[in-house]
């Protein structure tokens, strides 16, 4: 079986072994845990320049112990096994390819990845990628000296698992080379079917209630529903199995619109996914009450007995604080919080949120000897920062974390004030004075300068939880100035809701960026305005205990235009809010003023123990909130337009090729190169030019066909009428459709330079999408890829490329 490399060069065919996780320990330690996850990352590889032996071919054993397997992901150019490693983590993933040359020959090849990788073509070593990263992508150019016929191409990739980690790499021919070689597998005939039936799976077509197969479904084929259960305890009855072999389409149910099909060969599974956006709806209350809803909230969070964490762990204190606040206790709490506990001295990525949970838990109720026992020995043993003693991969210092660290030491101290910390040796008084200090600084900057995860639809509420705890357990005025940040929170997130929705550029952000009412910051709208749409959240149940007020008049100001600039940490958000529309961006380079704090990472004289060090930690990994065009993106969410909750419409520049990818950046949440942006009440400009060195060279826009009652494409226009208002997106390339998990949802630019239009109007504006869709083209946009501006009338932009040299990681 031969195959051509894909219309960018990309090699899309491997056999992969692995990947091989193995639990790892460093003696790594110090202040700075960025720089302590460098050195693990380059202490945890090895490069070899002889290439693993043994047999290649499907169902051989690889020298890692692992079968070889036909790779498949639908959409990839990438092999891509990235994972979320809450504790360390060696990672080791052996890829294999032929290469078919018409003649002997050298070409040019660009190897991508953000781990180590080592490059053999036919059992001669050729080079690779030596230093394994956090971000950006790295790209090595190496030179393959191709031989006429097959070419063995062997890859092996090492990396660190800590937190969110890309286990990926790929292979691209950038050159004319393209044209002339050609793929093939090792061990063909071992792998055909495999082949066969991924081949089937991509040629799948969603239609609304049914999916079309390109011929009958071969054996083994299974439709599989994913129901996604808020508890986790339900997770294990989540998938519905459907046999559709032999079948030429399916029929789906409604009311599930996640599932995937399934072909099961040679004992290999290969599966593609979808997701129905239609069914994807809002949800509401059922009550207008304020006080009934809240019973509502606290009593459905009390409901649940484990918070699913991925697909296999828990977390269980935030339903535990509901049950005790309800008066309820359920037979299997007392083993839940031993649980909790015993996560929480692991120290796993995400245990401080259970620390929150748990300061909490001990200061508002009784726990028995045995229990009182175990918590003080976790506590005591915990560690609370970087600077403690110890070595693990948690994530101290973005907004959210670093507060929950901070409150926790705070509360623990006062809690046993006299006890010995292991990790920091000081007592409890001087964990207590030392987490003070931290906390104030926190405080002081945040209601001074705004929030960094700004409106971020995941992150939100549990900053706001976190407040609560020092509302309700710190000194007085600690207490006071955290009621001014939560304050802040809310009455920002009322400015950037739009009937009833949060409609927000955001500092950090995830793949719900679709549904925007499907956000967990949702679950604080409605907290607010019970009309408004509903979403489950354990994060607010500490509200249930807290001595802190929601303030009056947030419905009021969630209900009103608003025409407006304002700043929040180093960005400027522009907002055009009226009944019928919202248009709300960033500004990419921010205008008229300079950033609001400096970044201080790598100074010789900076306090690296001051809460300045550790913003300027959290932007060099979370993300820079200095937003410039060409600087390397995160999980920033630029801009959004919306019509009502549903019809909303945004470009993003993805950071990997499928909707599969598991990068932050991902394909339709957050950037991978930021584009320049700027935004004139109802309109918005923008400028996408992606460089040679990120791998992905496109564009695209979210375009969700059917939530709009009318639309129209004509040229490098689409427009769009739903509820009381229109849209307009204009593009400088065609706009092509593209399906991935969605349908009829995307609409790519393929170019690594690009220009995009949007514009906004009311219905009470034009009597029909026919007129607005020509008032629009009145002032056709021109864009001058040579000076790089963008004109439209008397308005223009400019790309001027910018560097930010923190973004490197």
């Amino acid at each position: 079986m031969i195959f051509n490399l894909n219309q960018y060069g990309f090699i899309t065919n491997y056999l992969i072994s692995g990947k091989k996780e193995t639990s790892y320990s460093s003696q790594v330690s110090g202040k700075d845990q960025l720089a302590c996850e460098k050195a693990m990352r380059l202490e945890a590889v090895d490069h070899n320049p002889v290439m693993p032996q043994g047999a290649i071919c499907a169902g051989a054993i690889s020298s890692l112990g692992f079968p070889w397997e036909y790779y498949y992901n639908f959409g990839s150019w990438f092999v891509d096994q990235s994972a979320f490693y809450p504790l360390l983590k060696k990672i080791e993933l052996h890829g294999a390819t032929v290469l078919i040359a018409p003649k002997d020959m050298e070409a040019e090849a660009w190897l991508w990845s953000y781990g180590a990788v080592d490059v053999w073509v036919n059992g001669t070593y050729c080079g690779g990628i030596e230093k394994p990263v956090y971000k950006p992508i790295s790209r090595s150019i190496l030179r393959l000296k191709l031989k006429q016929g097959e070419n063995l191409v062997f890859i092996r990739l090492q990396n660190l698992g800590v937190r969110d980690t890309r286990t990926l790499f790929g292979i691209q021919i950038p050159g004319e080379e393209r044209k002339i070689l050609n793929v093939a597998l090792p061990g063909e005939e071992t792998v055909r079917d495999c082949v066969l039936a991924g081949e089937w799976l991509s040629n799948i077509r969603l239609k609304g209630g049914r999916l079309i197969f390109p011929s009958q479904a071969p054996k083994g084929s299974l439709l599989i529903y994913d129901s996604r259960p808020v508890d986790f305890v339900k997770y294990k009855d989540r998938y519905t199995y459907q046999e559709i072999e032999g079948e030429a389409e399916a029929f789906l149910t409604p009311q599930l619109p996640w599932f995937k099909i399934a072909v099961t060969v040679n004992s290999q599974r290969l599966l593609r996914s979808f997701e129905r956006q239609e069914l994807l709806t809002p949800q509401w209350s059922q009550t207008t009450d304020v006080r009934d809803n809240e019973k509502r909230i606290y009593e459905r969070i009390a409901s649940v007995l484990q918070i699913p964490r991925g697909d296999t762990e828990s977390f269980s204190m935030y339903p535990i604080l509901a049950r005790r606040y309800l008066g309820t206790i359920h037979s299997d709490d007392e083993k839940e919080i031993y649980k909790s506990l015993d996560q929480i001295e692991s120290r796993r990525d995400c245990s401080d949120f259970l620390t929150c949970a748990f300061v909490r838990f001990i200061r508002l109720y009784e726990m028995d000897a045995a229990m009182a026992k175990r918590c003080k020995e976790v506590m005591l043993n915990y560690r609370y920062w970087m600077d403690e003693a110890g070595n693990d991969g948690m994530c101290f210092w973005s907004e959210n974390h670093s507060l929950m660290f901070f409150v926790s030491a705070y509360i623990a101290g006062d809690f046993y004030p006299d006890e010995v910390f292991v990790r920091s040796q000081k007592t409890g008084r001087e964990m207590k004075k030392a987490a003070r200090v931290r906390i104030h600084d926190w405080l002081e900057e945040t209601i001074k300068e705004g929030f960094d995860e700004f409106h971020s639809g995941g992150y939100s509420p549990i900053t706001f939880a976190a407040i609560l705890n020092v509302v309700d357990f710190a000194d007085e005025a600690l207490s006071s100035m955290a009621v001014q940040a939560a304050d802040r929170l809310l009455y920002e997130l009322s400015l950037q809701t739009f009937h009833g929705v949060s409609i927000a550029p955001m500092g950090r952000v995830y793949r719900e960026v679709l549904y925007p009412y499907a956000q967990d910051i949702q679950c604080l709208v409605n907290l607010i305005d019970p009309e408004a749409p509903d979403r489950f959240s354990e994060w607010i149940i500490f509200l249930a205990t807290s001595k802190y007020k929601i303030p009056d008049g947030l419905k009021e100001i969630m209900k009103k235009p608003v025409s407006l600039v304002y700043g929040e940490s180093n960005a400027r958000i522009c907002v055009e809010k009226t009944a019928d529309y919202m248009l709300t961006s960033v500004q990419s380079k921010r205008e008229g003023e300079p950033r609001s704090w400096e970044n201080l990472y790598g100074s010789d004289q900076a306090d690296k123990g001051s809460f300045a060090y550790v913003k300027s930690l959290n932007e060099c990994f979370h993300g820079t909130t200095q937003f410039e065009p060409g600087v390397y993106g995160y999980q920033q969410h630029m801009w959004y337009a919306a019509l009502n909750p549903s019809a909303v419409v945004f470009v993003n520049h993805p950071g990997g090729s499928c909707e599969t990818c598991s990068t932050r950046p991902g394909y339709w949440f957050g950037n991978g190169v930021m584009p320049a942006l700027k935004q004139v009440k109802n309109t918005l400009y923008g400028i996408y030019r992606i460089p040679e060195n990120h791998p992905v060279p496109f564009t695209h826009l979210y375009w969700p066909k059917s939530r709009f009652d009318e639309q129209m494409f004509t040229g490098n226009w689409i427009f769009g009428s739903a509820s009381n208002g229109y849209i307009a997106v204009w593009c400088s390339e065609e706009l092509q459709p593209y399906e991935d998990q969605l349908s009829e949802c995307e609409y790519r630019a393929d170019s690594r330079d690009s220009a995009y239009v949007c514009i906004c109007a009311s219905h009470s504006d034009y009597d029909s999408l026919s007129a607005f869709m020509e008032d629009c083209k009145c002032l056709e946009p021109v864009y001058e890829k040579e000076t790089g501006n963008l004109i439209r009338g008397k308005e223009s932009l400019k790309y001027e490329k910018h560097e930010n040299l923190t973004q490197y990681i």
